[in-house]
């Protein structure tokens, strides 16, 4: 999976302690992992896929036909002589096709969107594929938040 976390995102990554470092922003990318922050922020993405087939199928053929007959006849009296000749024919040309064409044309969507209304929590949450069913996969790899806190992530709140 790539190309889910912005530049702009990896570069405001954040460490434990919510500084900026270059190895949070590395992280972020070697594990297609994304960073957000509650108060209503959300992170949105959306994926489009579309195939489109076409095929004919069926028989074509052609059959060509020819008659033709030819006469000849040849007479001779008293050293006079003459012929007749004659030719007749008939050419004829049969074409047919059964042809059946289809068209498919399949397209499809599917995207997440992460989101904490809590205002100051903050997650990093790594992103993977399901082998069998090719769905999004979350796992919280760190963060902060508010009681009651999620787990892996540093709770902002204790209980007294």
């Amino acid at each position: 999976m790539s190309n889910l976390v912005s530049n702009d995102m990896a570069k405001s990554a954040r460490d434990y302690h919510l500084n900026a470092v270059p190895e949070a922003e590395a992280l972020l990318k070697a594990n297609h992992a994304i960073s957000f922050t509650g108060g209503g922020q959300s992170y949105s993405y959306e994926e489009v896929a579309s195939t489109s087939s076409s095929s004919t199928r069926g028989t074509k053929w052609r059959n060509n036909l020819g008659i033709g007959a030819l006469s000849q006849a040849h007479f001779s009296v008293l050293n006079f002589g003459g012929g007749l000749e004659g030719a007749a024919g008939h050419q004829e040309v049969d074409e047919s096709e059964n042809l059946t064409s289809t068209e498919e044309d399949t397209s499809g969507t599917r995207g997440f969107e992460l989101g904490d209304p809590d205002l100051g929590d903050k997650f990093v949450v790594d992103i993977h594929r399901d082998p069998l069913y090719n769905g999004f996969v979350f796992t919280t790899l760190r963060g902060s938040s508010g009681c009651p806190h999620e787990k892996n992530t540093y709770a902002r709140e204790q209980v007294r």
